[in-house]
């Protein structure tokens, strides 16, 4: 987060994520997880918590993990491709207290709860139903970026849990810290030769996958323009058509 709070003080107008049509800053992104973390904590999350999340590729999913590392925080990605009782299973190991959904995840969380002993919180971002609270509602509770109090995030604290496929039994929550994610952010911006904020990464690969989640890192690094392509049918046309668009320097598929 401390990368987003530097780069809405030095380029704040300039884009952070183009979506769908729709572009969001540097300032708007910080703003927008702040007030989320403020929400997060109203309703009891904070430092070593679980906050779950099951969306398709979008900007929400990125607000989402960087306001639940802000309070100390896991971020538990979950796999829109999972049956319901597979989803019950994940958040009852996670020990999730909230959980995060849009039309893909909504239905599935809905799936889920008659697996579970004990519902988490449930918020919906594209997809109103019962039971749900509006992740719209939560953004706007507070609208400014007046800081509130935080949490002190050791960087060697857990940020993540990234579940293994299940090949051979259950999925397994693999836990990594913030210097676990800020090492893979060095890596691979050193590899790929991220230099500034002229670069413009295209994301098409699942966001609740480890490698996409790797991707956002070096451009949150530099400064540079995430394009996170919707979750849908891959069309190569489409793909190609969006590289020269969106002038990408870079792409994870």
């Amino acid at each position: 987060m401390n990368h987003v709070e530097r780069h809405a003080a030095t380029l704040s107008d300039r884009a952070a994520i183009r979506f769908d049509g729709s572009t969001t800053t540097w300032t708007e992104l910080r703003n927008r997880v702040r007030a989320l973390a403020r929400a997060l904590s109203s309703r009891g999350i904070g430092f070593g918590d679980r906050v779950a999340i099951i969306t398709g590729n979008r900007p929400e999913f990125i607000e989402t993990v960087l306001a639940a590392n802000l309070l100390g925080a896991l971020a538990v990605p979950v796999n829109f491709r999972l049956t319901g009782p597979e989803t019950a299973y994940l958040l009852a190991d996670s020990g999730a207290k909230i959980a995060i959904g849009d039309e893909l995840g909504t239905p599935i969380l809905v799936a889920a709860l008659k697996d579970l002993p004990e519902s988490p919180r449930l918020v919906t971002i594209t997809h109103p139903t019962n039971g749900f609270e509006l992740y719209s509602d939560l953004i706007d509770e507070t609208n400014t970026a007046a800081a509130a109090p935080l949490p002190d995030v050791p960087e060697d604290s857990p940020a993540l849990i990234m579940y293994t496929s299940g090949t051979t039994g259950r999925p397994k929550g693999a836990v990594l810290t913030h210097l676990n994610l800020q090492a893979q952010g060095v890596t691979v911006t050193r590899a790929f030769q991220y230099m500034d904020e002229d670069e413009v990464n295209l994301i098409a690969s699942p966001l609740f996958h480890i490698g996409a989640i790797g991707s956002v890192v070096p451009t949150l690094f530099v400064g540079g323009t995430l394009v996170l392509h919707p979750t849908r049918a891959f069309i190569a046309d489409a793909i190609l058509d969006l590289l020269e668009n969106e002038g990408v320097t870079s792409v994870f598929l």
